[in-house]
């Protein structure tokens, strides 16, 4: 039986399938086809072979992140991450400023509310402790 050459191309397969990742068949087997000729090479044929093989692994992984990016874009916005409440609220430029004033000033008037509660909370304590030390 003669041995038939094949002829690998970059066509998306995991569209429907099961599992990610699927598609990275043919990229993956292009990768292993030029470690084995690197294997088999010498001097600067390998060198070559290996600069091949590092200008195609730059060029799968760019593939396919811009891939995992697009489709994290069909997926994610900022309305949907408002909506499931990933995101509470989305501030226009021109109340920005304002808003982080607002928020600082809550969040500091929050604060002295605690601290003072606390130094309550201390003098209580220490009046009990002088009470029932002197009974």
């Amino acid at each position: 039986m003669a041995i038939k050459s094949v002829h690998i191309i970059g066509v998306p397969l995991d569209l429907g399938g099961g599992r990610r990742g699927v598609d990275m068949g043919p990229s993956a087997m292009r990768i292993a086809g030029l470690d084995e000729r690197i294997a088999a090479a010498e001097g600067a044929e390998r060198e070559r072979l290996r600069a091949e093989r590092d200008a195609e692994w730059t060029a799968v992984r760019a593939e396919k992140l811009g891939e995992l990016a697009t489709e994290f874009d069909g997926i994610h916005s900022v309305q949907r991450a408002v909506e499931v409440g990933s995101v509470d609220r989305v501030i226009p430029a021109s109340s920005l400023r304002a808003d982080l004033i607002d928020t600082i000033e809550r969040g500091m008037g929050a604060l002295d509310q605690a601290s003072s509660a606390r130094r309550n909370t201390a003098t209580v304590s220490s009046n009990a402790w002088s009470v029932t030390s002197g009974s």
